[in-house]
């Protein structure tokens, strides 16, 4: 089966974005009469487009909304109301039923995107357990996929659910942030008497919002900036549609008590997060392996000999791991002798003269505790004609290079 998008190359965020926007067009359809056909017909097309994604996800959640908005309307709008609503769900209903069954032949790869979340889901509980208060790291998932992930998986890849995707990077405490946000405008957006005059727009505005979301369970379409960008911008124009006018009192709020904490609470919890903010990336420093970062210096290259090295000008920084004990580090100066040092926690461990032939400084690197990576700071001085260390000229001219660490023992 053929799949298509022209907001992106996520057709499964393009296919949540089209279910987002079905739900604000159906909202001005019913807002503004006098454009009532204009919208109707962009909203056909719309639907041609999220056909055309071929995204169960997002077919599934405009027609489960559009279902949960007949019944709304059946219960609070009257028959006229609830008919023309029961019209429109069916008629969605019998779109997306078309669509799965004229894409009967590719089970299999439903079974293989199933077999994706399943896998991605259970790296994301993983990442969630390890650290289930702040998370990993924003943006870090795709990168740690496949540590957490079963040993035959070998793709990186992100969750393919928004809201595991939030758990595993930002913890519990960007879960319960996100879905709060969610449920303060979504809670508002049904509350009578908030803008009367826009209630249908509301209403459409409220319903495409929520079929994007329930689109999170099988895609992440926050992550496409086509997608996510749309949706963020929906939902603060619900929420201005939604909230009351400047000074209104809370209906049932007394002053002070529960309103005064309901206010004070949130900054109480900002200010906590950035408190803790310091001592986290101390720690992260401290306990992430940065066995594979060069500091100082170029990317890695290949002599004609099969030599590993990077090229450094006066001062570069390494790190390998700290169960090492000893280490060598070969260097090599092709333009002009060159004296280096090496230090290890301020001392230095290891100097030599570099030339055109490669030679190497071993050294040990006992006492350090701690850490999962050492640091190890390297420095260069051009020697010269009288032998006296001279500034190191920067690049393009007399550089350094310097050899992979070897670890020894």
């Amino acid at each position: 089966a053929v799949r298509v998008s022209s907001v992106g190359a996520d057709v499964n965020a393009a296919g949540s974005f089209y279910a987002l926007t079905l739900g604000v067009l159906a909202g001005l359809a019913l807002h503004v009469r006098r454009w009532r056909a204009l919208w109707c017909l962009a909203g056909l097309l719309q639907l041609g487009a999220l056909w055309m994604t071929g995204s169960r996800a997002a077919l599934a959640a405009t027609a489960l909304v559009a279902v949960l908005s007949a019944a709304l309307a059946a219960f609070c709008r009257g028959r006229r109301a609830a008919s023309a609503a029961a019209t429109l769900a069916l008629g969605l209903v019998v779109f997306v039923g078309g669509y799965l069954y004229s894409t009967a032949g590719v089970r299999t790869a439903t079974a293989v995107a199933l077999q994706w979340r399943v896998e991605l889901g259970t790296a994301a509980l993983r990442m969630f357990a390890e650290r289930p208060v702040f998370g990993v790291g924003v943006g870090r998932f795709y990168a740690l996929s496949t540590r957490y992930a079963s040993p035959t998986w070998k793709d990186r890849n992100n969750a393919h659910n928004n809201f595991l995707q939030v758990l595993a990077e930002l913890g519990l405490v960007g879960l319960a942030s996100l879905v709060g946000l969610l449920g303060v405008v979504l809670r508002g957006a049904w509350r009578p008497g908030r803008a009367p005059r826009a209630g249908p727009l509301r209403a459409g505005l409220a319903g495409g919002v929520l079929a994007f979301v329930i689109t999170w369970l099988a895609g992440h379409p926050l992550l496409v900036l086509e997608a996510g960008t749309p949706f963020w911008a929906t939902l603060g124009l619900l929420a201005g549609l939604s909230s009351p006018p400047a000074g209104t009192p809370r209906e049932g709020a007394r002053p002070g008590g529960p309103e005064r904490w309901r206010r004070t609470a949130p900054w109480i919890a900002a200010t906590l997060i950035l408190l803790s903010v310091l001592p986290r990336a101390r720690a992260e420093i401290r306990g992430g392996d940065w066995s594979r970062a060069f500091m100082g210096g170029s990317s890695v290259h290949t002599d004609a000999r099969g030599q590993r090295f990077r090229w450094m000008a006066r001062r570069a920084q390494m790190f390998v791991p700290a169960g090492s004990r000893e280490v060598a580090i070969p260097f090599r100066s092709p333009n002009a002798p060159a004296a280096i040092k090496v230090f290890v926690d301020g001392k230095c461990v290891a100097r030599l003269v570099a030339g055109r032939r490669w030679t190497e400084a071993a050294f040990e690197l006992a006492g350090v505790k701690g850490r999962a990576s050492v640091p190890i700071e390297l420095r260069a001085d051009v020697l010269t004609p009288g032998g006296q260390a001279g500034r190191l000229v920067p690049p393009p001219d007399k550089r350094v290079q310097v050899g992979l660490p070897r670890l020894l023992r």
